[in-house]
């Protein structure tokens, strides 16, 4: 996410960071955006991988 906000900063794959900041409700093209975007992003992924874990340990123990 760091990367694709410092290239749309530089003109390169503006409609990438567009699609961007409409999948994560936080992200936009400011610095707050980015840093929303990435906590977003991190939550996600935590509850995610966390649900993951969680059903593995459960279908591994049976």
């Amino acid at each position: 996410m760091l990367l694709l906000w410092v290239l749309a900063k530089m003109g390169v794959y503006v409609s990438a960071a567009e699609a961007m900041s409409q999948w994560h409700i936080f992200f936009n093209l400011t610095f707050a955006g980015l840093v929303g975007g990435m906590i977003e992003a991190a939550i996600i992924s935590l509850l995610g991988v966390y649900l993951f874990v969680f059903i593995y340990n459960w279908v591994a123990t049976k």
